[in-house]
């Protein structure tokens, strides 16, 4: 009996030590010390307890801001106002804060507004292509009449 509660002890210990870690990585806001902790506590037998939940539910929202963060980032790589667009809305969904939604949205405004600076510019560089003069036949060739009868030499 006195074993088995020292077990039953050095299992309270350690799902203790295990719910402090992910309480922390939680805390930190860290996906990959949360996804380390979440990883521990399962194979320290903390499978079904709610703490684990909310720490999975904790690392989904994690990775929703960070693949948003990566949408913001090509869309504004790649300078389609379309796509900076919904990766703003990503980015709301998923709960980014206002600070770096913002800063998207003014990143986006400065290429369209540079775009339409610049349009006017690149108008007034193109020029019309000239067109070369060419020597034309003359549009009434004289065509001869093709023989219809050989001609038999003597």
């Amino acid at each position: 009996e006195v074993e088995a509660a020292w077990q039953k002890l050095r299992d309270l210990e350690s799902h203790s030590w295990f719910r402090q870690q992910l309480d922390s990585a939680v805390a930190s806001g860290d996906a990959i010390r949360l996804q380390a902790a979440i990883k521990q506590a399962e194979m320290g037998g903390l499978a079904s307890t709610s703490d684990l939940q909310t720490a999975k539910r904790q690392l989904e929202v994690l990775n929703a801001r960070l693949h948003a963060r990566q949408e913001l980032h090509l869309a504004r790589t790649s300078g389609n106002p379309y796509a900076m667009l919904a990766a703003i809305r990503q980015g709301q969904e998923a709960g980014l804060p206002q600070h770096e939604l913002e800063l998207a949205r003014q990143g986006s405004d400065v290429a369209e507004n540079a775009t339409q600076e610049t349009m006017p510019q690149i108008q007034q560089l193109t020029t019309q292509p000239q067109l070369q003069t060419l020597q034309q036949p003359p549009t009434q060739p004289m065509l001869q009449r093709p023989p219809t009868q050989p001609q038999v030499q003597a």
